[in-house]
């Protein structure tokens, strides 16, 4: 189940309120009509998904839902597959898909409200009060840093938020504005916005 939920999580796609699941893995992406997973309406348009433990998440504007099971087979006639959409959560949602991003304790993402938690218990928590006064940043990107237990949500303007899970702390970075950010060889590399690619230096300022 966990491998079919990896690439059911991969190639899905934004379809308003219709997950779309790939056929078989090794192959390309192809999108048959008959493999998709009709969302309740509620909560607005679909902004992102990713897969927790063995369920698939479904970020909407306004509130999460989590759906269960290997995907839909190949025969949908059959029966089985995926269970209906559980509503996680309806007063939060994501409201970019480049804020979500993947912690030991949970998957964290930026919502009207704030930066948000979906815990692996399915608990919903704000951990992003310490920060509130940055919500209105736009984060566009989301990374675990591999040697240490934090997540940095990079913006395009303002401050970036970086958050220790371990200890439960916030700390923010000036002259730190991008467009993306990546690991590569266990090293973050982000891109600023004058185009120009930084790396950070271990140990280092």
């Amino acid at each position: 189940a966990a491998e079919s939920l990896f690439w059911l999580g991969r190639y899905t796609e934004r379809a308003e309120n219709a997950v779309r699941q790939s056929e078989e893995q090794g192959y390309a992406a192809e999108f048959s009509p008959e493999l998709f997973l009709d969302v309740d309406p509620f909560g607005g348009d679909i902004n992102g998904a990713v897969v927790m433990d063995d369920a698939l998440v479904v970020f909407k504007e306004t509130a999460v839902f989590m759906v269960t099971g290997p995907g839909p087979l190949a025969n949908p006639a059959a029966g089985g597959g995926w269970t209906q959409p559980e509503l996680i959560t309806s007063d939060v949602g994501c409201v970019s898909p480049d804020s979500i991003g993947y912690t030991p304790v949970g998957v964290m993402f930026q919502s009207q409200k704030g930066i948000y938690m979906l815990g692996r218990d399915k608990s919903v928590s704000y951990v992003g009060a310490p920060v509130e006064a940055f919500n209105s940043q736009r984060v566009v990107a989301t990374t675990l840093i591999e040697d240490r237990t934090q997540i940095r949500f990079l913006t395009d303007a303002g401050r970036t938020l970086l958050y220790d899970y371990l200890f439960n702390q916030w700390s923010v970075f000036t002259n730190h504005e991008g467009q993306d950010a990546v690991i590569v060889d266990g090293d973050y590399y982000y891109l600023r916005n004058d185009g120009q690619v930084w790396v950070a230096t271990p140990g280092e300022y």
